[in-house]
């Protein structure tokens, strides 16, 4: 009589048991995706939980997500530095034309997206705004404040990379304003190089057209 084998068995992957740990569990999943590869797990987070780009829903980013904005292409949005991951793909599901009476969201920690007009460096009153929560932020940490600029991809290389520079030197000259000491600002400008929504050359994409403030980068 023949004797079957018994199936193999399947590692056995323990659990986090009660909702602190569950938590700690997956913000330490959430940091070691983002360590691996930021700028992808930004787009594929936004493209998973965006879905079709025809039918935002504007009122679901109100409940995670406080945004001061207006509808004239500029906008800001903060949220918690540890729920950052997860705060981000709610981006691509959201508008332009946000209602104007959104009230600013503060964190006693935070990361900062200010996204700018259509071929345009300057700040807005809401961005100006964040940007003074960003450096008070900035001037409790002892680490540096990391500001990196991007572009949409309507336009050359070229231009674009020279207009991710004009926004970032604008938010840095901005926070060096409000007391950011200029040695501990941390500026990159990627042009359209690493675009948080993937478009054709030479389409006009309002989230693609930022800068991410980092107000609590490692020393």
């Amino acid at each position: 009589m023949a004797v079957m084998a018994a199936p193999p068995r399947l590692p056995h992957r323990r659990r986090p048991h009660g909702p602190r740990r569950q938590l700690a569990h997956d913000l330490r999943c959430a940091a070691r995706r983002r360590r691996a590869d930021p700028p992808r797990r930004l787009r594929r987070l936004a493209q998973r939980v965006g879905g079709a780009r025809s039918a935002p829903h504007p009122a679901g980013c109100s409940k995670p997500i406080a945004w001061a904005g207006a509808r004239d292409g500029l906008l800001t949005m903060r949220y918690p530095r540890l729920l950052a991951a997860g705060f981000i793909s709610l981006l691509s599901a959201c508008d332009d034309s946000l209602p104007s009476t959104a009230q600013p969201y503060h964190t006693d920690r935070g990361w900062f997206l200010v996204f700018f007009a259509f071929d345009d460096a300057k700040l807005s009153p809401t961005a100006l705004s964040s940007l003074g929560h960003a450096a008070r932020i900035a001037l409790e940490d002892k680490g540096q404040t990391c500001v990196t600029a991007h572009a949409d991809r309507a336009g050359s290389d070229a231009y674009n990379m020279e207009l991710s520079r004009r926004r970032a030197e604008a938010v840095r000259d901005e926070l060096v304003r409000l007391g950011v000491p200029p040695d501990k600002i941390r500026l990159v400008w990627r042009g359209e190089g690493q675009p948080l929504v993937q478009t054709a050359d030479g389409v006009r994409e309002a989230q693609n057209r930022r800068v991410e403030v980092y107000a609590w980068c490692a020393p």
